[in-house]
């Protein structure tokens, strides 16, 4: 979890109360001075603003992964947005693809790479995609979901 202020103050304040409750490693705050989130596209499952500042609302939905949801105040009234899951994004339910074991799937969104989406060290041996969860199983044969 990262959460971004415009305000020094706050953040310092906020990593105090990470570092007491003992939450280093897992929640994060960081000072933001932008107007485009620090993100790469369809990276974040949710976005919680109480003021946007200067990030348009097309800059969050950017930022959202497909069933993505963000939660923005405008006045007094908060307003749910939801990113759909483009149809053309197909599910992968075995590690090759299907029950086929045929490792080509009908997904017309994937292709060649045009930019770095994500960068982690590959710590599994398998995954597997269904109605937008991933599934990965790991060096040590457990089974993790990775979310919505």
């Amino acid at each position: 979890m990262q959460g971004l202020d415009r305000d020094p103050t706050n953040v310092e304040k906020t990593r105090q109360l990470v570092r007491k409750k003992g939450l280093e490693g897992r929640v994060f705050a960081d000072q933001f001075t932008g107007e485009r989130l620090p993100y790469v596209d369809n990276l974040v499952s949710l976005v919680v603003s109480d003021d946007l500042g200067k990030v348009s609302t097309a800059g969050v939905v950017r930022v959202l992964r497909p069933n993505g949801v963000a939660y923005l105040k405008t006045g007094q009234q908060w307003k749910r947005t939801a990113k759909p899951r483009p149809g053309a994004i197909d599910d992968w339910t075995r590690y090759l693809h299907d029950a086929s074991n045929n490792p080509v799937s009908c997904d017309k969104v994937v292709g060649p790479p045009r930019h770095l989406q994500r960068k982690s060290p590959p710590v599994w041996d398998g995954v597997a995609a269904a109605g937008g969860r991933v599934y990965v199983s790991s060096i040590d044969r457990s089974v993790t979901c990775l979310g919505r």
